[in-house]
């Protein structure tokens, strides 16, 4: 059986430099040692004992690293350039990941999730494929609500990872976002459903270092 699901692409773009929005992302994260983690967590007995380590290794996103890969240095050396520079950050939350995973066993594909940091001639781009795009597709309705609230976790981190700490910028709130009138939609950030009606998933901030969009992708179906 092929399924076809649409992804939303929530994607930041900033003048900010590469090293500083890496660092900011994975100051918000835990860092546990992985191979202690998973000794430690495998040796639980209870649910409450296998919690108890997972909260130890959150960071204050609520989300831990798992893993860093630098595609960046694998593409630099294929070119023999200096640039681009790419970092791929796989990152999540075991507790987080547990309770989609119970309704919708396939959200075990996507979580942990990964977050995109890459630099590109307009600026660094910072990429994240919504959770909540990836399971409406099996319309668990408790599934879903966890998956909004991984996504919320997500997106935050990565918009304040975008902003300068001493920044003065006037910031779009969630507030603002939903009172943004449909003329003022950016056109990427238009979704298509299965009953091939348009609905708006986001509103373009306008802000002197920042844009913000969503998009789409949807994969060709298998023939």
């Amino acid at each position: 059986m092929i399924t076809t699901v649409e992804v939303e692409r929530f994607s930041l773009t900033s003048s900010r430099p590469f090293d500083k929005i890496l660092a900011a992302i994975k100051t918000a994260v835990g860092h546990p040692d992985m191979v202690v983690f998973a000794k430690t967590t495998a040796a639980a007995r209870t649910f409450p004992q296998l919690e108890s380590t997972v909260r130890e290794g959150l960071g204050k996103s609520g989300l831990m690293l798992f893993m860093e890969l630098d595609h960046g240095s694998v593409i630099r050396k294929a070119t023999g350039g200096d640039k681009p520079r790419m970092a791929r950050l796989i990152m999540g939350n075991p507790l987080i990941m547990q309770q989609m995973a119970r309704h919708v066993p396939d959200a075990g594909s996507y979580a942990p999730v990964t977050v995109l940091v890459d630099e590109r001639s307009d600026g660094v781009h910072i990429s994240y494929d919504r959770m909540v795009s990836l399971l409406a597709p099996y319309r668990n309705s408790d599934a879903l609500a966890v998956a909004r609230d991984l996504d919320k976790k997500v997106e935050t981190l990565l918009s304040e990872a975008e902003v300068e700490p001493t920044s003065l910028r006037r910031r779009c709130t969630p507030e603002k976002l939903r009172a943004a009138k449909v003329s003022k939609i950016h056109p990427s950030t238009v979704a298509r459903r299965s009953d091939d009606q348009s609905i708006a998933v986001g509103s373009f901030c306008q802000r002197p270092r920042f844009r913000w969009s969503l998009a789409t992708f949807r994969p060709a179906r298998a023939k």
